[in-house]
């Protein structure tokens, strides 16, 4: 229970000094009007993606971008889920595609969304997909260039716009590139491809926002927010496991241990250090090449 209790406010001190750097970084003021501009398209070519369950009841799943005008790209395991495939007379664990896919626009259009194509290793390996949306009956819309990038753009300011948890509206966030890991390293979360670490606040929901760069091209894909203390967490929760099993404790109807490890799925989920992960828009930039799209 001693390493239970420590392992917590180590967890509670180092949300708080996160919490702290990323409401530094990101109320920088935005100056000029050619950064003004920037949020303005990084604001209208973002669109939320949404789940219509079978009630009728829409579930935010994260955010998109248009790269051109009948095209949205995301993140893979924003648009997909796991599910039983058949395979000759064998079913198995595989993954598909969320069935009533839909994008909420920055005019508050709703569009009906289908993948391009099936769900393939290089879309799931880099955490990339890409979606088709009908035309625009409003005119043309706005869309985001795709360029690569490297680790030229360490200690760059960049921008991103998303729909996170618990925000009503498009929120538009100001950084910079702190680090960048080329394919083969260890990436971070189990993240693979090129990765460019953030110096911003990456929420949930913020997965398949397009980072661009101050020139007003997209250089990644955000897909994941820090948890660097996810190994404690996971201690912690075998501790409680192991003290599980001498028996239950009982603190007015409740079981203390079972409470601490729902308050840390909950810090888990919504907690923030300033600190996330773009996949670079290469590996997505090398499959529409390859398979003659886009470009």
């Amino acid at each position: 229970m001693k390493k239970i209790l420590t392992a917590i406010a180590l967890i509670f001190s180092v949300i708080l000094i996160g919490a702290s750097y990323s409401f530094c970084s990101d109320t920088l003021a935005f100056t000029g009007s050619d950064r003004t501009d920037l949020v303005s398209l990084s604001r209208s070519a973002t669109v939320e993606i949404i789940q219509e369950e079978a009630s009728g009841q829409f579930v935010r799943l994260g955010t998109g971008f248009f790269i051109i005008d009948t095209m949205i790209v995301t993140c893979f395991h924003v648009a997909t889920e796991g599910k039983l495939i058949q395979l000759g007379t064998q079913t198995l664990p595989g993954i598909g595609f969320i069935k009533k896919l839909h994008a909420v626009t920055v005019d508050q259009d709703t569009l009906t969304l289908r993948p391009l194509t099936q769900t393939s290793d290089e879309q799931r390996l880099y955490d990339f997909t890409i979606l088709l949306a009908p035309p625009s009956r409003r005119g043309n819309r706005f869309v985001l260039p795709v360029v690569q990038a490297d680790e030229h753009l360490i200690g760059q300011e960049v921008l991103f716009t998303g729909f996170p948890i618990g925000a009503q509206v498009a929120l538009t966030h100001l950084g910079f590139v702190s680090g960048f890991m080329r394919e083969g390293g260890y990436g971070p979360n189990g993240l693979n491809g090129d990765v460019f670490c953030i110096q911003s606040s990456i929420n949930g929901c913020n997965s398949g926002g397009a980072l661009l760069s101050m020139r007003g091209e997209v250089v990644g894909i955000i897909s994941a927010k820090m948890f660097f203390y996810d190994s404690l967490m996971k201690s912690i929760d075998t501790e409680i496991s192991t003290a599980s099993q001498y028996g239950h404790i009982s603190l007015m109807g409740q079981d203390p241990l079972q409470r601490i490890r729902e308050i840390l799925l909950f810090l888990r989920v919504n907690s923030n250090l300033g600190i996330g992960y773009a996949i670079s828009s290469r590996h997505l930039l090398e499959y529409c090449d390859k398979n003659n799209l886009y470009r």
